[in-house]
């Protein structure tokens, strides 16, 4: 198995847990196929996606872009990315990849920019 970093030791391992799901579906050329949203899809998933390849190059990878609720027993995928939050489905294997973290985004034209650049984080709390 590949020695990776970060988020993609979930591929690998999605990988390694899936092959035999795929095997069976469609043969040992069958792809991997992962559902996520459009956005993460495009804000996190292909950025990823060249490191992605340089690590797994034998992993014939399809992405099945959705929005809304989408239903990890939905036929034909093999794993879901989302954002989610426990209590996970008992029937399901989960692997969680990162805590999520929000914070405020400012333009540095913003008037009081430099004052809130400074500011302690407890400030921006209610």
């Amino acid at each position: 198995m590949p020695r990776t970093s970060g988020p993609l030791r979930y591929w690998v391992s999605v990988w390694d847990i899936g092959t035999s799901k795929v095997t069976n579906r469609g043969g040992a050329d069958a792809p991997f196929v992962l559902g996520c949203s459009g956005s993460l899809l495009a804000r996190w998933f292909i950025p990823r996606l060249g490191r992605l390849n340089s690590d797994l190059p034998d992993l014939r990878l399809h992405l099945s872009a959705g929005e809304g609720d989408l239903d990890p027993r939905r036929p034909g995928l093999d794993a879901l990315l989302v954002f989610a939050e426990p209590p996970w489905p008992a029937d399901m294997q989960v692997f969680e990849l990162a805590s999520e973290r929000i914070g405020p985004v400012l333009s540095p034209r913003f008037a009081r920019f430099e004052t809130l650049r400074h500011a302690p984080a407890h400030a921006l709390q209610g």
